[in-house]
């Protein structure tokens, strides 16, 4: 399973601000980044909190860091195509993109399902 991950990475390979990750068809790129973009709720750096999409089958966590940039509303999401729970996805994503973790993240204890 693929860990994708939306973000601002300028020192990453594929650097700038969007998906990186495998190539996904135009249409769904595009309405993950539209989902992804935003606002990734209240709360601190580094707090994580999960979400589902059952219509685009996608399971997310998403944490506020400004790793990429100063704005208030920086973040970062990783993502796969699967219903899972947060602990499990941070874990795999841990694993696939390490790079992502540049915060201390951690899972709300209301965000797991």
């Amino acid at each position: 399973m693929t860990v994708h991950v939306f973000g601002c990475f300028p020192d990453h390979a594929t650097g700038g601000h969007g998906l990186v990750g495998p190539p996904l068809d135009y249409t769904l790129r595009r309405a993950l980044s539209v989902w992804c973009d935003g606002e990734p709720g209240h709360g601190l750096e580094g707090q994580a909190f999960l979400r589902k999409d059952a219509r685009l089958g996608v399971t997310a966590v998403d944490w506020r860091d400004r790793q990429g940039d100063s704005r208030p509303g920086s973040h970062t999401c990783v993502f796969v195509f699967a219903d899972m729970g947060a602990t499990e996805l941070l874990a795999l994503a841990r694993e696939q993109v390490p790079w992502a973790f540049r915060v201390d993240v951690a899972l709300q204890p209301w965000g797991e399902t």
